[in-house]
Formats: structure tokens, sequence, C-alpha cells
């Protein structure tokens, strides 16, 4: 009977785990050991002591896409990255709609805050004499 492989929890790429445990058991060790190991490393060998910092920079990348809005193809998207972002792990159909209202209403009230309205022919700004400075005459 063939042996079904185990489903891994963690959603990361190995590279991303692989450089984010790598970061952390490095950061764990400086805490330990101070800055001393550093300052050895550097004087003893300047050339190591650059290819490691090199390294580590390299590994600092962004996450995966994971929560990159500019990748989400549809507002359901958005609204599912909207959730993960703030720890929902697994939304739901409901979850995902209630934050795309959540997400409008928000966009709607930074748009009446910045003098933006849209009508039919577009976007127009909204002359400040209708919006005060300290959003003054926008709706709450």
């Amino acid at each position: 009977m063939a042996r079904k492989p185990q489903q891994s929890r963690d959603s990361r790429s190995p590279r991303d785990r692989l450089s984010q445990d790598l970061l952390q058991n490095f950061a764990a060790d400086f805490a330990a050991n101070g800055i001393e190991v550093i300052k050895a490393l550097r004087e003893k060998s300047p050339e190591r002591y650059a290819e490691l910092a090199g390294k580590l920079i390299m590994s600092a990348e962004e996450p995966s896409d994971e929560l990159n809005f500019a990748g989400a193809k549809s507002m359901d998207e958005v609204g599912e990255k909207l959730l993960k972002s703030v720890g929902c792990e697994k939304p739901t159909a409901r979850m995902i709609k209630a934050a795309v209202k959540a997400n409008d209403q928000f966009t709607k009230r930074l748009e009446r805050i910045a003098g933006i309205v849209k009508d039919d022919s577009g976007w127009k700004y909204q002359p400040p004499s209708t919006v005060g400075q300290n959003g003054e005459g926008i709706e709450t």
C-alpha cells in the first residue's frame, strides 16, 4: 500500500522557510553572544565578514507574494489578503465578501477626505472649499 506524502502546515516556500529560520537563529545567537562574535569575525576574516553580510542582506528580501495586493486579480483576492493580513488563516466566502465591502467603504471615506469625487465622466478633484483641511464637512 502506497503511503500518502505528509502535508506541511507551513505554506512558505522552502527558500522562505530556510532564510527566515536562518535569520531568526542568527539573531538569537547574536542576542546570546553579543557583538563580540561579529567583531572577531570582521577582524580575523574581513572577506568572510563581507560575504556573510551580503548573504544576510540578500536573504532578507520581502516575504512571498501571499500578502502582495498588486498581484490580486479580483476584489475577492483583495478581501482574502486583507483578512490574512490580520491573522485570519482560512477566510470563508462570507468573510471575504464582508472584507471587500469594508474595503470599499474605507476607500470611499479616504476619497472624501482627499476631496476626490467620481461621476459619470471619471475622477475629478473636489475644490478644497468644500472639504476643510482637517476633514471638516466630511460625513463620518
